[in-house]
């Protein structure tokens, strides 16, 4: 078994208002999806419920301090035990160079190998929990890898996922080990890599989306000869997830069992949706209860996790 013994994420207070955001865009990039500027603030009020999002006025590094430091100061761990250290961020959002050796020098884990991790887009953090599993189950020498994730846009015209969702700032932090000492179980997981779905919107990427979700969704149910009704919350990300919640629905599951919470809330933190979700999935939930999260990026990337979470 693999356990979440530590997750933590970062949200900043400052906020830019939808309005704002929409007013300032660059409409060419999406002239091909919207008529004008008006129908895409209705669609992102309306449909996605949307009043602002978060953007942070420092550094990604920044960011990432905040959670290191609370993650050194409050868990019982000796710095000296992270064996491995895996950045989860797109090469397209790096604002500091080296990011990683940094924070591995800077916290003392100077026992830790490090990674880089990107490509994966919206399923980047969650992948990389995926890899992290891998290397745990693989390894003797490895026993506790810690996970790190942080989106900071500069650009407010990268903002924009057209009809999916609007970008806003977070950071994440996970640690995973071998030894059970948190409330969070890592009871299986399945991923998929295929074609870009988002290239071009059509019936036919949207049947490839419907079906490579399905597939991993049967793929968990059956190795764990489980049934929909058998978990409490399936955890999607914080953005337009018709084509995801079709597919849940198609195969039993019901709208009650979608969290929804941060849905509209902070708006969509790319990879960071999963982090933010679990970790508040895991302080929500009453009883002890089984979970799934999926996500999926753009470039083809589709995962799903199935969690326990123990009270």
């Amino acid at each position: 078994m693999i356990y979440v013994n530590y997750i933590d994420y970062y949200i900043p207070q400052k906020k830019l208002s939808i309005a704002k955001f929409v007013e300032n865009i660059d409409f060419k990039m999406l002239s091909d999806t919207f008529d004008n500027k008006l129908e895409y603030l209705s669609f992102l009020t309306k449909k996605l419920k949307l009043s602002s999002i978060p953007i942070e006025i420092t550094s990604d590094q920044h960011m990432l301090e905040i959670l290191c430091k609370n993650f050194v100061s409050t868990y019982n761990i000796n710095t000296s035990e992270i064996d491995a250290i895996i950045l989860a961020q797109e090469n397209a959002n790096y604002n500091t160079k080296n990011l990683v050796r940094i924070i591995k020098t800077n916290y003392r884990f100077h026992n830790a190998i490090t990674f880089c991790i990107s490509g994966n887009n919206c399923a980047n953090f969650h992948l990389t929990t995926e890899l992290s599993k891998n290397i745990l189950c693989s390894s003797n020498k490895i026993r506790h890898v810690l996970v790190i994730g942080v989106v900071k846009i500069n650009d407010i015209n990268c903002r924009s996922v057209g009809k999916y969702g609007v970008i806003g700032d977070a950071a994440g932090l996970m640690l995973l080990s071998k030894k059970d000492q948190g409330n969070i179980c890592l009871i299986d997981s399945e991923f998929i890599s295929s074609e870009d779905y988002l290239k071009q919107e059509s019936a036919n990427t949207v049947i490839i989306h419907f079906k490579n979700i399905t597939n991993i969704i049967y793929k968990i149910l059956k190795r764990n000869n489980k049934s929909p009704a058998d978990f409490e919350k399936i955890s999607m990300q914080n953005a337009n997830t018709d084509i995801v919640a079709e597919c849940l629905l198609n195969i039993g599951f019901t709208s009650n069992q979608f969290f929804t919470d941060n849905q509209g809330k902070y708006g969509h933190l790319d990879s960071l949706d999963y982090v933010v979700n679990l970790y508040d999935l895991s302080y929500s939930t009453n009883k002890s209860s089984n979970i799934l999260c999926i996500d999926t990026g753009k470039g083809g990337s589709y995962i799903i996790s199935y969690y326990q979470i123990r009270k």
